[in-house]
């Protein structure tokens, strides 16, 4: 009884590690670009840090988030801009967006000492 107890418990901490996509597998983004716009793909393709989420701002407004294994497609007018992405840590990219081109940003989880970064 003890033994199938621990079991449980084991096995309900671990299904709260769980992650999902938000998007439906079947889904695919729509990359082609307006001939007036350009389009900004983010990206995070791993499952580390799944928890940690990344808030994501193009000029100070924010855009979207990433969390887990995600992506958003966004339209940008053309001209310089800079992308901020913040969770515990800060990052910033500065951008010469061209009109009918498609910029892909990839994100990542970089594991510190007392937190991720």
């Amino acid at each position: 009884m003890k033994k199938l107890l621990i079991l449980a418990v084991c096995i309900s901490l671990l299904s709260g590690c769980a992650a999902t996509s938000m998007l439906a597998p079947d889904r695919k983004p729509d990359l082609a670009p307006q001939t007036d716009m350009a389009k900004l793909v983010i990206i995070r393709d791993t499952f580390l840090g799944t928890a940690i989420v990344f808030w994501n701002y193009l000029d100070g407004k924010l855009i979207g988030e990433t969390k887990g294994k995600t992506y958003f497609v966004t339209n940008v007018k053309p001209g310089p801009h800079y992308v901020v992405v913040t969770t515990e840590n800060t990052a910033v990219a500065h951008l010469n967006f061209e009109p009918g081109k498609i910029y892909y940003l990839r994100e990542g989880v970089i594991i510190g000492w007392w937190r991720a970064r």
